[in-house]
């Protein structure tokens, strides 16, 4: 079983499953082999499996979120556990949030601003209502103030 590096890279992963793919189609044993021991279609979802096995995974899905996970800062992890936890993917949160703890004390006291690449304020109004639930942030958009 191949050992994932230390800094991974999704893109080369990529091209490597679509490498394994095309040189399948093309007839070599070996990588119709690789692709046979996870699915009877020569498909770039059965490569990518293929792949992600290789290294221990058990889905392609899972070796990509190992992949973000080793690859983002703490700021990126926070918003992809915000998303993850809007969108109600509460596995893929909890996975996240036990893979790294520091998402539980991230303050979003301030943003980063992506033009400047500094930080900006939050609005004092969304930090009170994130401190207390119960306010509606936003009573005109929902015509409730």
């Amino acid at each position: 079983m191949a050992t994932l590096p230390a800094g991974p890279n999704l893109s080369h992963l990529r091209r490597r499953a679509r490498d394994v793919l095309r040189a399948a189609q093309a007839g070599d044993v070996s990588a119709v082999d690789r692709i046979r021991a996870v699915s009877d279609r020569l498909t770039l979802a059965a490569a990518q499996l293929a792949v992600a096995r290789e290294y221990g995974f058990t889905s392609w899905a899972g070796l990509k979120a190992e992949v973000e996970a080793r690859t983002m800062d703490l700021a990126q992890q926070a918003e992809a556990f915000c998303t993850a936890s809007i969108r109600d993917w509460t596995g893929r949160a909890a996975r996240m949030l036990a893979a790294t703890p520091e998402i539980a004390g991230y303050s979003f006291a301030t943003v980063p601003n992506r033009r400047s690449q500094g930080t900006k304020p939050v609005p004092t109004e969304i930090m009170e209502s994130l401190q207390t639930p119960s306010r509606d942030v936003f009573p005109r958009a929902y015509g409730s103030g």
